[in-house]
């Protein structure tokens, strides 16, 4: 059930294990397949959807623009906040659930440049997968890159070698170099926050 607010923002309280799809609409049918987007209205414009807590995922559905949120079996309030101008006749919250692990067994970096991690953006690449350490966290050192200057080293940590998990959320992480030269870097990330770092040796 879809609560309005007296701030004028609409929302949705589920449980959520694993990942789910959803968006937030008016006159939207019961599947996927009939979904009207001239209704849709998030994730595009001047919108905007939060979640209290819970862990987001850049990934969306391109015929349908919905969202991808990962849940541990919490609840979770998803709150949308409309734009200007906004008032929806029919509003309600259409979630789906996905097959997906929710169990992460890998973490491995992609990025750029090839001179770094061999090959660019690939996921696939067992040579750029991270090993956990006594501290519990995930790392990856790639030991005597050349690296001109000027390179921006680029990077994300994906799991389970699925764009579908990936850190971090809302950009690259990233390492600017400022002379040329062989280096030692040092790739980390924590499970339990989702941070991630890069550091010259």
């Amino acid at each position: 059930m879809v609560t309005k607010n007296a701030d004028g923002s609409y929302s949705y309280t589920a449980t959520v294990n694993g990942a789910i799809w959803f968006v937030f609409a008016s006159g939207l049918d019961s599947d996927w397949a009939v979904f009207n987007s001239q209704y849709r209205y998030c994730p595009v414009g001047d919108y905007d959807v939060t979640v209290e807590t819970g862990v987001w995922n850049t990934a969306y559905r391109h015929n349908t623009s919905a969202y991808k949120f990962i849940g541990t079996g919490d609840e979770y309030v998803f709150k949308f906040i409309p734009g200007a101008g906004i008032s929806p006749t029919t509003a309600r919250f259409y979630i789906e659930g996905e097959v997906a692990p929710t169990q992460f067994s890998t973490f491995t970096i992609a990025g750029e440049p090839a001179s770094v991690f061999g090959t660019e953006w690939d996921v696939s690449n067992t040579s750029n997968e991270m090993t956990l350490t006594s501290s519990g966290v995930y790392e990856l050192i790639k030991n005597n890159c050349y690296l001109s200057a000027g390179t921006s080293v680029q990077f994300k940590v994906v799991a389970n070698q699925s764009w579908d998990y990936s850190w971090p959320l809302y950009e690259n992480g990233s390492q600017n170099i400022n002379t040329s030269g062989y280096y030692n870097l040092r790739f980390t990330f924590n499970p339990e926050t989702y941070s991630c770092s890069v550091q010259i040796l």
